[in-house]
Order: structure tokens, then sequence, then C-alpha cells
């Protein structure tokens, strides 16, 4: 059994339309430090800087956590950054480092998260996420166990 920590946090964006966030890499790792504390953890990984928080490299990087898992392993995924609500498609998003604040498309959707979890053999799974607008993701359990 693996006890796996995620921490993602975006504080830089490239649209200057996004505000920077000050607090989101104290946030996560100062929770990640309450935790490890607290609990055991085996592996702990932080995505923090520009390159590492992309679309792309954050739905690589958790599709390979989410798909490498053992049925036995707890995996806690923590985001702190910016989430935005689109009223065209009806759900909540995160927003990347690289997202277009005027386009969805290039932001992260609540349902993708919850079919990489879905998907994923882990049965103990939980998101922390302090985001706007992540409240669409519990609106259903999304995996029964």
């Amino acid at each position: 059994m693996i006890n796996k920590v995620v921490g993602i946090a975006i504080e830089d964006y490239q649209d200057d339309k996004l505000d920077k966030l000050a607090n989101c890499k104290t946030d996560i790792h100062e929770i990640i430090n309450v935790l490890t504390k607290e609990y055991e953890f085996d592996d702990v990984t932080i995505y923090e800087d520009m390159n590492a928080t992309t679309r792309k490299a954050l739905l690589q990087s958790l599709q390979e956590v989410f798909k490498n898992a053992m049925k036995i392993d707890t995996i806690l995924v923590l985001f702190a950054g910016h989430g935005e609500f689109s009223q065209i498609t009806n759900t909540g998003y995160w927003q990347p480092s690289d997202a277009d604040s005027s386009d969805f498309t290039s932001w992260i959707d609540i349902d993708t998260i919850k079919k990489l979890i879905k998907a994923s053999p882990a049965r103990h799974i939980a998101i922390m996420s302090d985001s706007c607008f992540f409240r669409g993701a519990y609106k259903h359990s999304t995996k029964r166990i």
C-alpha cells in the first residue's frame, strides 16, 4: 500500500487577465507539513512551477498517478489556484498556469478529474480544492466501493 499526496499550487499565470495569487504555494506546503506530522506518506509530490502546472503537464501527471495506483493505495490531491465556471458547459474548472481566461477549453474541467479518478484502481482517493467553482464535483459520489 502506498499513501501518496499530490500538491498543485498555481500562483502565476501566463494570461495577464488572471490575477497572480499570493498564498497557494505556502498553503499547499503548510497543509502537507501538517499532514506529514500526523500521518505517514510514502510519496509527496508538489507541482508549483509554470512548466509543471500547464494543462497538459497536470493532466499527464494526474493520469500517471491514478493509472499506476494499486487498489489498496491512498491518494490525496490538493489544489490551490484559480477556478472558474462556464455557463456554456455548466461546469466548474481548475485554471492551469497556461489557461486562457476567455477560453474554457484551456482549463481542466471537473468531469475530466472525475473520469481519471473513476478509471483508477485505487479505492481511496480524495481531492481538496482551494479554488472557485469546484462545487460541481460534489453533486454525486465519483466512485462507490
